[in-house]
Order: C-alpha cells, then sequence, then structure tokens
C-alpha cells in the first residue's frame, strides 16, 4: 500500500487509489470508516521496535544466536531476546521472549543499559531501542548445553555459547552490547 493518500469526503467514503491517480472507488477502496484512514497511514509509517535482550554469561561465555543477512551476504550474532509489547515492562518482555525461546524462566534480572540500535537488515531500514539486562536461568541445565534450540522463531535457530574474547572479532549486532560484556 505504498503512496495509498486516501481523502474522506463529506459522505464519509474513502477515495483515493494505490498509484497516486486520484479517483472515487477505484475497487482498491471504499469505506466508510474514518478510523481505518488512520489504520492506513499507520501501515507505511516506519516504527521504532523497543526490544529486550539478555545477557547471559557463563564460564567467561556469552550465549548468543547466529544470523544471516542474505541481502548483505553476512553472518552476525545477537543476543537472545525480542520485542516489546504494548502494556509490557522490559522485564516481563524478557521474561516471556525466554520460555517462549528457550523453555525456561529467568531469576534475578539486572538492568545493564539502553542501546538506540539503526540498521538495514535484509535490505529494509530498521530502528530499535534496545533494553538489555542481565540474568540467571533457573533451569541450570541450560548452562551445560552447547547448543540451545530457539523454539520461537520463523526460522529454526540455535543459541550457542561463545567466547568473550573471540565474541569481539565477530559481526555482533548492536555492537554497543559489546561494552556491557565484562
Amino acid at each position: 500500500m505504498e503512496d495509498f493518500s486516501p481523502i474522506l469526503t463529506t459522505q464519509g467514503v474513502v477515495e483515493g487509489s494505490l498509484d497516486g491517480k486520484k479517483r472515487k472507488d477505484s475497487g482498491v477502496m471504499k469505506y466508510c470508516a474514518p478510523k481505518l484512514i488512520i489504520k492506513l497511514y499507520k501501515v507505511n509509517k516506519k516504527k521504532i521496535r523497543p526490544t529486550a535482550l539478555l545477557l547471559a554469561i557463563k564460564n567467561n561465555k556469552v550465549l548468543v544466536i547466529k544470523a544471516h543477512d542474505y541481502c548483505k551476504n553476512e553472518n552476525f550474532y545477537r543476543l537472545i531476546g525480542g520485542g516489546i509489547e504494548f502494556g509490557e515492562t522490559g522485564v516481563q518482555a524478557l521474561a516471556r521472549e525466554i520460555k517462549e525461546e528457550v523453555n525456561t524462566e529467568i531469576k534475578n534480572i539486572k538492568y545493564l543499559g539502553l542501546i538506540e540500535n539503526i540498521f538495514n537488515y535484509e535490505n529494509k531500514d530498521k530502528h530499535e531501542i534496545v533494553l538489555v539486562y542481565k540474568a540467571e536461568f533457573i533451569d541450570k541445565s541450560i548452562y551445560g548445553k552447547r547448543e540451545i534450540n530457539i523454539l520461537d522463531s520463523r526460522n529454526p535457530q540455535k543459541a550457542f555459547w561463545v567466547n568473550k574474547e573471540e565474541l569481539k572479532k565477530f559481526k555482533f549486532y548492536p555492537e554497543e552490547i559489546k561494552k556491557l560484556i565484562k
């Protein structure tokens, strides 16, 4: 729906089209719902995505996910976690994401910092506000696993433990998280 500019007429219907030419009831849109107009405008606006990520450390190793940007043909690493939903705190989102991704709970959650991350992934500009936390897994067997299947993912992914020093050599996003790894 790029460049769709709806116009609310005095009859309460929407005029417009996807190709930018003005016409009434183009076969694409004709509604009597002002709320829909607001929704149409929001579809094309870029959004800032709030996220909560977990900096999990064991024996000088960090738990990371390996990902790939096919447009750049680039491998990179990222912490586990995910999006903060409306009405959730960062801590609640982190706990939910870890439960969804790793099927365990966390405790002793400590806020480490906030990172603003503006980047391009898969040829799309992205902007996120990242809340970074440290926590412990309640299920201690997680610390002994070489690989952990990520359950809540569009693509099959695995998390694994990487030595802190080795991690400095790899592409890691957001880059600023490296400063929090001590």
